[in-house]
């Protein structure tokens, strides 16, 4: 009598394997590229979102004294805290960036702003963008400054 086996060879399954891994080897990098993307534009938008509530705040209060977001500094992603965040986005006075604008002792001029976003990944882009123009990205964090994006500084378009 002939005996039939069904299954699998460790030849097919070490070539399945092997398949399952190059797959891999091309699709977590690629992810990770996809993911760093969606969180760069995420901080633009949030950005960008805070410029509109400044020039907002400026056409009724006809300067940016007074302008408080939700929270300065703020946090990307929504809801993470200071240990958690991806972006830590900061809003000063453009004159006197060591002063917040809704600042009650020793009020800023109000007459610019800045915002600086920093990452805390270093493959991912710190942001800066002003009232004056300015709107540069860094990926070294350390050289975005209130003022600048110092040495390696690419605009931002």
């Amino acid at each position: 009598m002939i005996q039939n086996n069904q299954g699998f060879t460790l030849i097919e399954l070490m070539i399945a394997v092997i398949v399952v891994s190059i797959l891999t080897a091309i699709a977590v990098p690629s992810y990770q590229v996809y993911v760093r993307k969606a969180t760069d534009s995420n901080v633009q938008q949030e950005i960008q979102k805070l410029t509109q509530e400044l020039e907002q705040h400026k056409s009724r209060q006809f300067n940016y004294i007074g302008y408080a977001p939700s929270a300065n500094p703020l946090y990307l992603p929504a809801g993470s805290t200071s240990a958690t965040a991806k972006y830590k986005i900061e809003i000063a006075d453009g004159d006197e960036t060591s002063k917040k604008l809704d600042q009650t002792t020793s009020p800023p001029k109000g007459r610019n702003w800045v915002i600086r976003a920093t990452s805390s990944d270093n493959r991912l882009y710190s942001y800066l963008i002003d009232s004056k123009g300015t709107k540069c990205k860094n990926k070294t964090a350390a050289n975005v400054t209130m003022m600048s994006c110092g040495t390696g500084g690419e605009p931002w378009k």
